[in-house]
């Protein structure tokens, strides 16, 4: 059985590898110019954390977002598919609420149980270049 420090290890490495091997934005949506993601996240009512990320045309197309819980084990939040599909349909904005899925910590990971249940309440805007 693999201990934490290996798993937390993978985890970081698949994350970077991930994000190193994303195509730029610019390669894959021409049309895109800034991608601005307002995040808000609840973590066991006791710990909020709100921040903006800004993505830029040149910037590596990887919308996967990390956990707040330190702890939390094979979590975090996939935005793809709420921004390529806002792209697809030239949108501007999408508001959507989601739901970590990974493991609270360590203990529970291993014991198959109790879900992080981080909440994230997300707006994506996206600017387009003019034509």
């Amino acid at each position: 059985m693999k201990n934490e420090a290996q798993i937390r290890s993978n985890q970081a490495k698949s994350f970077w590898f991930e994000y190193q091997n994303s195509s730029l934005i610019f390669s894959i949506y021409p049309e895109v110019r800034e991608i601005e993601i307002k995040l808000k996240f609840n973590y066991d009512e006791s710990q909020r954390v709100e921040s903006i990320k800004k993505l830029t045309s040149t910037d590596h197309a990887f919308f996967m977002i990390e956990c707040i819980n330190r702890n939390c084990i094979h979590g975090g939040f996939d935005l793809s598919t709420d921004i390529v599909n806002l792209i697809n349909r030239k949108g501007n904005q999408f508001a959507n609420h989601k739901i970590c899925n990974g493991y609270q910590d360590y203990k529970r990971f291993i014991a198959k149980n109790y879900h992080c249940l981080c909440k994230l309440d997300l707006t994506i805007e996206i600017i387009y270049n003019e034509n």
